[in-house]
C-alpha cells in the first residue's frame, strides 16, 4: 500500500497551506478549510474527489 507524500494518506490537504495535510497526526491546524489532495483525490471530471470520513452534506443551501 503506497501512502501519498502530500496528504499521508487522509486524501485532503490544507486549502491555505496545500502541501500539509488537513487531518490526521501532522495535519496543518491552521484553521483553514480543507481541499481534495491534488496529487491522490483530484477529481477527474466525471467522478467526484473522495470525502473524508464521516462527511454530512449540508442540505440547507
Amino acid at each position: 500500500m503506497t501512502t501519498c507524500m502530500r496528504c499521508l494518506g487522509c486524501r485532503w490537504v490544507c486549502e491555505a497551506h496545500p502541501h500539509m495535510a488537513w487531518e490526521g497526526d501532522y495535519a496543518c491546524g491552521c484553521g483553514a478549510p480543507g481541499m481534495p489532495c491534488p496529487l491522490c483525490n483530484a477529481s477527474d471530471g466525471v467522478d467526484p474527489p473522495k470525502m473524508p470520513p464521516g462527511f454530512v452534506e449540508d442540505e440547507s443551501a
